[in-house]
Order: structure tokens, then sequence, then C-alpha cells
């Protein structure tokens, strides 16, 4: 998502001046890129507070998304099929693939208005499914957890959807960019955790293409990737001969990232707002439990399984 560079520095030159004037002539000015690379690269809250109350400064951030939102066009989830939604099920859409869930975390706030307005019978825009390459009636998130949990919490049996084809893989690439132009707005921590993740999945692709995946800038993937290769650098025994220090750096990091799945599911456990709908629906939390447990059981099976196959291989080549 490049920018141009002419209006972006009167952008940023507006940004920093006491001028407010300046600043809503430069934002009118401004390409869409301009201003998400200006939400991105400047901490609009703090410069909202060094003004004061007082000052139009203040209400910085709300005057940036409005007119954000007023350039954005009609949106356009996903081009992959045609756009015809149709209810489906709950319980066949996939919830346990957490590495879908791009944002930090969700906002029960949002669940809450989003559960009053089913309840009051207004119709939400459906989410994206990607139809499962190996199930039939199987899908995953490509954007809506919000509104799948609410639906989930107004105790609906399906939810409209648009349904496209490309199993999780495509849910990844769509979930990495989702709600760049509608929904609940993103977080600058929202924009780095895709960043990070889509760096990881696409190992080979450019800087460009992960900022067209992510709907960021590409200076926002410069910066990630710098940051990584540095705190990589720093993480390399200064002897590249030290193999054993190397290894021992390798198995850490990867009991890390597994430990991640238990540590993430201790803090929700311990979030109000899911305790509250453990306290409210005692027998749902159950079947949920016990559903989490066999997928967990499974999943244990195939890594037990792996790990035999290992080591007949090791035994096959002694």
């Amino acid at each position: 998502m490049p920018k141009s560079d002419n209006t972006y520095e009167a952008l940023t030159n507006a940004v920093t001046s006491a001028d407010w004037r300046t600043l809503i002539d430069a934002l009118h000015a401004a390409t869409r890129e301009d201003i998400i690379a200006l939400q991105e690269e400047y901490d609009l809250e703090a410069i909202a507070e060094s003004h004061g109350e007082e000052s139009p400064f203040a209400k910085i951030e709300e005057r940036v998304a409005k007119i954000l939102k007023e350039k954005a066009n009609t949106p356009q989830p996903s081009a992959l099929s045609p756009q015809v939604s149709k209810q489906i099920p709950l319980t066949q859409i996939d919830t346990t693939a957490i590495d879908l869930q791009i944002r930090e975390q969700i906002d029960p706030d949002q669940i809450d208005n989003l559960r009053e307005a089913i309840e009051s019978k207004i119709e939400l825009p459906p989410i994206d499914l990607f139809q499962s390459e190996t199930e039939e009636n199987a899908y995953y998130i490509g954007d809506g957890w919000h509104r799948l949990h609410a639906h989930r919490e107004a105790k609906c049996k399906t939810i409209a959807a648009i349904v496209h084809p490309g199993g999780r893989a495509a849910a990844l690439k769509h979930a990495l960019g989702a709600n760049a132009d509608h929904g609940l707005r993103r977080t600058n921590r929202d924009k780095r955790n895709a960043v990070k993740i889509a760096l990881s999945a696409f190992k080979t692709h450019s800087g460009r293409e992960i900022a067209r995946i992510c709907n960021v800038t590409e200076s926002l993937v410069r910066t990630i990737k710098k940051k990584q290769m540095e705190q990589s650098s720093t993480q390399t025994p200064s002897n590249p001969t030290d193999q054993k220090t190397l290894q021992i750096d390798f198995w850490d990091t990867f009991r890390a990232d597994a430990s991640e799945i238990v540590t993430g599911f201790r803090a929700r456990l311990r979030d109000a707002h899911t305790l509250g709908r453990f306290e409210q629906e005692p027998e749902r939390t159950a079947q949920e439990f016990e559903s989490l447990a066999d997928v967990l059981a499974q999943e244990a099976r195939k890594i037990k399984a792996t790990a035999a196959k290992i080591r007949e291989g090791i035994a096959a080549s002694k």
C-alpha cells in the first residue's frame, strides 16, 4: 500500500503543527493509503492529549476515522466467489482455529452491542467463511468473529455467511486484512499482529505482497521485519560454531510457541466476560469444554503418531 510522497508529507507536517484547519485540509487532500499510514505511524491519542481537551485536536482520532470512512468505497469483503449469503449452522464453524483470530483480543462490548442488535431483529452483515477442503460441512472463519460470538450469545442456531472456497489457507489470507474498511476498526496492535503472522506464514512473499494481504503500508512491514531480524541477531550465539547453544535456543522457542496455546486459553478463563458466560450457561459450558477436550485429544494422538514415525525412522537408519 504505497504512499503518495507529497500529500503524505503535507499530512504529517499538518499533524505536527498546531493548525487544525491545515490538518483538515490535508486530510481531505490525502489518499486513503496516506491516512491509514498516518494512523499506523503516529500515536494520535497522544497527540490529542498533548493539545488538551479544549483544543479541536482533542478529537483528532474521531475526525481522522470519519474522513477515512468517507473516502472508503463500498466494502467488498472478497472477490473469491459470488456475494450470495446463506444460513450456516454454528456447529459447522471451526472455532478452534485460533490462529485465524487476528485481533489481539475479542471486545466484549462489541459482542454485547451486536447481540442486542440481533435480539432487536436488526440484520447484521454476513460473515465470511471458507469451505474446508477435507470436510463437506465444515468452515473456517475469514471475517466475523465478533458476529459469531454475538449469535451464540443470542442463542441462534445459524448465521448468515458468504462461503468461499480455499480452506484454512484462504481463510488466513482473508483474515489478515479483514476490518480494514468495515466493522470494528483494527487497532495498531491488531495490524502489527497481522503482519507478524503473515511474515511467519508467507516467508517467500515480498514486503509489498505482505502489505497488500494485511491492508497496511509497506513501511509498517519493513519496520516489523527489521525489528524481528534485530531480535533474531541478538539471539544468535557470538560463536557460530556453537551449535549446542543454537539447538537450545531452537527448542526453547519451540516449546514457548506450543505453550502459547495453553497460556492463551488460561488467560481466557480469567476473563470476566468469559466467566460470566460460564455462570449463565453451565450446560453449554460443559458441552463446549467436552468438545474442546475431544479436539485436543485428537491433536495429541496425531502428535504422538508423528513422534512414533520419527522413532521408527531413527531405528530403521541404525
